[in-house]
């Protein structure tokens, strides 16, 4: 046995690169035909160029030879079963609902070579306007189309069918040279004959130009020029095709094997979630139900506090609504608790301050408390808030709190609305950091 070197394989794997980056060219120039041309002698001179053979399944589909996309991508597909587009190719193929009928098609084509084989172009045409109808793509189909036409004397349909296929093909050799005959006004297939009229005394009349059947050339041409649809016929051998069918099988055997674990796995966690989704809805209804409870006893509060002040006693009044929470209520819950604010916190801030002052003299703690609840039922600029905070500086200077009283008179002799009192308070801040 003969073995090449490293560096003639070297070579030889380049060619059949070079080989391949043309046949892109070509097919960017729409020269599909050519591009074939060139991809099988790439993967002649490397069988395992699976880019070559992917893109050679490509250019056949295109060209409507089905079968024969159908074969490069299987034979790639079995030489790499990882990241190769041909197995993407392939199930696109399979799952299409229309490729049963572009088979379909190719069986058509192949009855229509044998009618024509044996000169019945009527029934030819017949089957060929079948396969043009399923796939108008089919190149083979729409050449041989044309001839029949051709034949026939019907160059306008002709020319029509090989224009179609030049626009998709513009390298389709059958149909540029059948284009050159009708363009040149030739019938180089379908050649005219002389045929003489006698009359009865057995003079010639006439003599008219018909045309022969051309089944000896037509026949050649469709062994020669059509060669490469021949090779379609050969591939639905139903022993070919059983051998693919059957590898097909196994990959969408092993697919459905995997696809089948995944969906278990879905199903499992699709049961998870429905699970916790139900847990989850029965736990924000109990919220819901314990929420829609506690929001109402916040609501009734409300009442209570009216009932307080109505009754004079602002203090717990404003004890309890300082303290209310008024998460969730509703504009009108808001109007009311917003005139409760405005009408109690005023009051019962009068009335600490009041306790306090009143405290001064006997407990001084209890006093501290009061003027801390005035403060509380305040808001910024209000006066009694500020004295409140004059009265809360001195007792804690007086227990030796000195930082924090220096905090309630600096905030006293800022914001206080009297000056005398502003400046009382930041005589006393002086004293305070001097020692005194």
């Amino acid at each position: 046995m003969k073995y090449i070197s490293d560096s003639v394989q070297k070579k030889i794997s380049a060619l059949s690169v070079k080989c391949y980056n043309r046949a892109l060219e070509l097919c960017g120039e729409n020269r599909i035909s050519d591009a074939i041309t060139y991809l099988e002698e790439s993967i002649s001179l490397d069988k395992k160029n699976i880019s070559a053979r992917n893109l050679l399944g490509l250019c056949c589909y295109r060209l409507g030879r089905i079968t024969e996309a159908v074969i490069q991508w299987r034979i790639s597909s079995e030489m790499k079963i990882t990241d190769n587009t041909a197995i993407d190719n392939l199930v696109d193929v399979e799952s299409d609902g229309n490729t049963e009928r572009l088979y379909q098609s190719v069986h058509n084509y192949n009855e229509a070579l044998a009618y024509s084989k044996d000169g019945n172009t009527d029934m030819a045409i017949m089957c060929l306007k079948k396969a043009v109808d399923i796939n108008k793509n089919f190149i083979p189909a729409c050449d041989l189309l044309a001839l029949c036409y051709m034949d026939r004397g019907n160059n306008a349909d002709a020319y029509a069918l090989l224009n179609r296929a030049l626009k998709i093909d513009s390298s389709d050799r059958i149909a540029l040279r059948l284009m050159d005959e009708i363009k040149q006004g030739k019938n180089f297939f379908f050649k005219p004959k002389q045929k003489e009229e006698w009359d009865n005394t057995g003079a010639t009349v006439r003599t008219v130009k018909t045309v022969s059947d051309g089944r000896g050339n037509m026949l050649c041409f469709i062994l020669g020029a059509a060669a490469v649809a021949v090779i379609a016929a050969s591939l639905v051998v139903p022993a070919v095709i059983r051998h693919y069918r059957n590898e097909y099988d196994r990959l969408e055997t092993r697919y459905n094997i995997a696809q089948n674990d995944k969906n278990n796995v879905i199903a499992k966690n699709e049961e998870t979630i429905q699970r916790l989704t139900e847990e989850n809805e029965d736990l924000k209804s109990r919220l819901y139900t314990t929420g829609s409870q506690e929001l109402q006893q916040r609501v009734k509060t409300l009442s209570d506090i009216r009932a307080y002040y109505e009754e004079g006693n602002a203090e717990a009044a404003a004890d309890k609504l300082i303290a209310l929470n008024t998460t969730g209520f509703g504009a009108e819950v808001m109007k009311e608790y917003d005139s409760l604010r405005s009408a109690v916190l005023p009051a019962a801030a009068q009335k600490y301050y009041t306790s306090g002052t009143e405290a001064l003299s006997e407990d001084k703690d209890s006093a501290a408390r009061y003027f801390e609840k005035c403060v509380q039922c305040t808001d910024n600029g209000d006066e009694i808030r500020y004295s409140a905070m004059y009265q809360l500086g001195k007792l804690a200077a007086e227990k030796g709190e000195n930082d924090k009283a220096v905090t309630y008179f600096n905030t006293v002799a800022e914001k206080h609305p009297v000056d005398s009192v502003k400046k009382e308070a930041a005589q006393l801040v002086e004293k305070i950091k001097n020692g005194q």
